[in-house]
């Protein structure tokens, strides 16, 4: 799916520019404040994390939180305790649908410059490897399997012959 859509947008130049992407997306504005700067981004991307971590916190310990974790771990007994599956499932696609939408956003304010050729398998890939190192099931995991293997090429650097076999390790 992802290869299709990066496709379809490669070759969608009336609104991608195929290659050639979007350039020239301005920095983010507060109110009548421009965050110039990547430090700027950085930091409203570093409160936007915290806010998200937290407000992920508060749902996933409320009744439609708690409805996930059912839903989860067996949708024959989560329909039986009366959890709409339907509903649920279209709830959890929104949140995630909006956090992903954020953090793009994001990134194309702090890189100023998007295109389809940046988006490729191999990113899906990493970042479906980072929630499953770091733990899906967890709060904390997704973010730390993040740390983990955005820094962890940098630790084995010294380590150039057997970077791979440490990596896949």
């Amino acid at each position: 799916l992802v290869e299709i859509v990066r496709l379809s947008l490669l070759n969608w130049k009336a609104v991608t520019r195929g290659t050639d992407g979007v350039i020239g997306i301005p920095p983010p504005a507060l109110g009548g404040l421009a965050l110039t700067g990547k430090l700027g981004v950085y930091y409203l991307s570093l409160a936007l994390l915290v806010a998200a971590f937290v407000l992920t916190g508060r749902l996933r310990r409320s009744a439609l939180g708690r409805a996930f974790v059912a839903l989860r771990a067996d949708e024959m007994a989560a329909r039986a305790c009366g959890v709409n599956p339907a509903l649920v499932k279209l709830s959890a696609l929104g949140w995630s649908g909006a956090l992903a939408g954020l953090a793009g956003s994001l990134y194309a304010h702090f890189y100023t410059f998007i295109s389809p050729e940046v988006f490729t398998v191999d990113v899906s890939v990493m970042l479906l490897v980072m929630v499953l190192v770091g733990g899906a099931g967890t709060e904390a995991g997704p973010l730390l399997g993040a740390l983990l293997l955005t820094f962890l090429p940098e630790w084995l650097r010294p380590f150039r012959q057997y970077y791979q076999i440490l990596y896949g390790a």
